[in-house]
């Protein structure tokens, strides 16, 4: 809050309008009375913020151009450093500025170097990517004119665009059946489970160190599977029900006798299983009844 000495310098002519209030604060507290004692007070909090400033600038040169035109001296031989915070803050430009975005996934993306991709194209004996393409991609079914793509957006705004659209959907009833059933999962195995990263990967993984909880589960459902059965080994990490009818099919096979080639599947199976079985049992030259 202002002192009843400061505001009584304000000039009559200024305090008439009180609809810019920042005149009047800026010409107390830059008039030549004022101005000494101001500039010994605010230079000892605004030092050390000009100092870690300026090592940020030797590590940001964007930054380096902003910091300087707002530590500049004035016609008045003030920088705006010395200046009230109010002041201060308004000639500095917003952190958007400074900083540039870094939501876009290409920054994230873990590709090739320019070293590597150099060193790729000597190897090959090529000078660009593009002609890289050029003998990759068959000439007939490259396309004659470039992508219709839209201008790129932050993941933010992508996320957002997809809920909108997928707003737009009408949930009814399903009647196809065949496996395809709408089921009610308990809260608290949608959250823990079916919306934890940790647990819905939905394939065996190529890198394990990078899915471990699908691992543990299905070690968990192997270990429930010995124990209900006794049997002292247990397979796991079959994708669907056709997968896991084909598998038992030719499990059965390779544990029985040779002579049998045929293979009795019940009525009631769904047809996708029952195609899965057809068609694992040609590799092995087994009719499916």
């Amino acid at each position: 809050m202002l002192s009843r000495s400061i505001l009584r310098q304000v000039p009559s002519a200024v305090t008439a309008g009180l609809a810019r209030p920042a005149l009047p604060i800026r010409t107390a507290l830059h008039s030549t009375a004022n101005r000494a004692a101001i500039r010994g007070s605010t230079s000892r909090h605004v030092a050390p913020s000009v100092r870690l400033l300026s090592s940020f600038s030797q590590s940001n040169p964007r930054a380096s151009q902003h910091i300087a035109a707002a530590t500049a001296p004035d016609s008045t031989g003030e920088s705006a450093a010395d200046s009230p915070t109010s002041n201060y803050h308004s000639s500095h430009p917003p952190t958007g500025q400074v900083f540039p975005s870094t939501d876009v996934f290409e920054t994230r993306h873990n590709g090739s170097t320019p070293e590597q991709v150099k060193a790729m194209l000597q190897t090959l004996g090529l000078t660009n990517m593009e002609d890289l393409l050029q003998r990759a991609v068959p000439p007939s079914i490259r396309l004659a004119q470039p992508l219709q793509l839209a201008p790129g957006v932050a993941e933010a705004e992508l996320l957002a665009s997809l809920k909108a659209i997928a707003s737009r959907n009408e949930i009814y009833k399903s009647y196809i059946g065949m496996g395809y059933t709408d089921t009610q999962v308990p809260a608290v195995i949608l959250r823990s489970i079916m919306e934890n990263p940790g647990w819905y990967t939905q394939y065996t993984p190529y890198q394990p160190e990078i899915s471990q909880g699908r691992l543990e589960s299905l070690f968990n459902y192997q270990t429930m599977v010995s124990d209900l059965t006794g049997l002292p080994i247990a397979n796991a990490s079959l994708l669907d029900e056709g997968t896991a009818a084909a598998e038992a099919m030719a499990m059965a096979f390779a544990a029985g006798k040779k002579k049998r080639r045929t293979f009795f599947v019940d009525h009631a199976c769904h047809p996708q299983t029952l195609a899965c079985v057809r068609t694992r049992a040609e590799g092995f030259g087994v009719q499916v009844a």
